[in-house]
Parts: C-alpha cells; sequence; structure tokens
C-alpha cells in the first residue's frame, strides 16, 4: 500500500483546519423577540372572586299602604362572581435591549377587565311583599343588574386591587424579558418607564 505524500496530508489537514476555524469564529449576535408577549397577557390578569347581594325595595302607598303594605315589595338575591383586573396587552410596549442589556418596558394601569357572575351560584330570589303586590321579572332583572353596576364600580375604586394587578403584570414581564434573554444567551435587566 502507498502512503500520501506528506505534502498532500499537510495541505489536507490544512483545509480541514481552515474549515473548522469558521465554525468556531464570532457568531452573529441574536436580536430579541419580544412578540410574544401577546401569550403571557392571561397571566397579567388577576381574578378577584367575590359573593353579591342583589337587593331591591319599594315602600308601601296609597291611603291604605301603611296599614295594609300596598304595594311594599322587597327582593334579595344571592349569588358569586369574579372581577377580572390586568393590563391592556396592547398598551405594553417592550423597547430594543441597549448595550448595556437594559430594556425600556411600559405597563398601562390596571384596569378592570371583565365582571360575570357565576351562574351556578345563583340562587331564587327572597320576595316578600304587601296585599295585593307581588314582586315582577323585570324588578328582579333590576335589581340584579343594578348589583352588578355596583360590583363594578366598587372593583374600579379599589386601588389596592389594581395596584396588585399592575404589579404582578409588571413581575411577570420583567421574568418574559430576562427569559427571552437567556434564550438567546444575554442577561437583560428591566427598566420601567
Amino acid at each position: 500500500m502507498k502512503r500520501p505524500r506528506l505534502g498532500v496530508t499537510l495541505a489536507l489537514t490544512a483545509a480541514l483546519c481552515a474549515t473548522l476555524a469558521g465554525c468556531g469564529g464570532t457568531q452573529e449576535k441574536k436580536e430579541p423577540d419580544f412578540s410574544g408577549v401577546q401569550a403571557v397577557y392571561e397571566l397579567t390578569t388577576l381574578k378577584c372572586y367575590y359573593h353579591n347581594v342583589a337587593e331591591g325595595e319599594r315602600a308601601p302607598d296609597g291611603p291604605l299602604g301603611p296599614l295594609l303594605r300596598t304595594g311594599y315589595k322587597k327582593v334579595w338575591q344571592e349569588y358569586d362572581g369574579v372581577v377580572e383586573v390586568g393590563v391592556d396587552v396592547g398598551g405594553i410596549h417592550i423597547g430594543t435591549p441597549n448595550a448595556e442589556g437594559e430594556v425600556e418596558v411600559h405597563v398601562p394601569e390596571a384596569r378592570v377587565m371583565n365582571v360575570y357572575v357565576d351562574k351556578g351560584s345563583i340562587n331564587d330570589p327572597i320576595t316578600e311583599t304587601g296585599f295585593l303586590t307581588e314582586v315582577t321579572t323585570e324588578e328582579k332583572t333590576a335589581a340584579f343588574q343594578e348589583a352588578q353596576k355596583t360590583m363594578e364600580s366598587i372593583a374600579r375604586d379599589n386601588k389596592a386591587m389594581l395596584s396588585q394587578a399592575h404589579e404582578r403584570a409588571k413581575k411577570i414581564l420583567e421574568g418574559y424579558v430576562k427569559n427571552v434573554g437567556n434564550e438567546i444567551g444575554e442577561k437583560y435587566t428591566v427598566k420601567w418607564v
């Protein structure tokens, strides 16, 4: 068997080294992709469960009203519901990392996103009426709708709950930004704007 010449062997070795050197050289810096912020939206929502009471009352009327309680009506209904508080994902802005790996993030204030009733928790309304008086379906519905409006208004005015939801959104988004950095081998810090 013939041995390859030393010159051919050296040439092949040099070519192989040159090829491999290109593999380990400088790599292009990967750009972060923060488009997945839409996917973390559900996590930025805080759900608060509540127990509510719908009630309505009408005083007796007419000349014999106080005596016979004519026209007197009272309705009372209890139920459970949920208030969802969160931030508008369309208002979240995540900037491009600067040279120090700092990413500017803007998170809008939290707001009430949804108020809904646990339909399985609704009991039959308790009613009380005077002589020749009944509570109509419309009156029961009106009492229920008024209770829902009041619950939503209370939730909108609950600064502690809104603040908690805002801080939760910030914490989740900070983890998201850091994870995006980790995926491309970068260490990011968040600057809130």
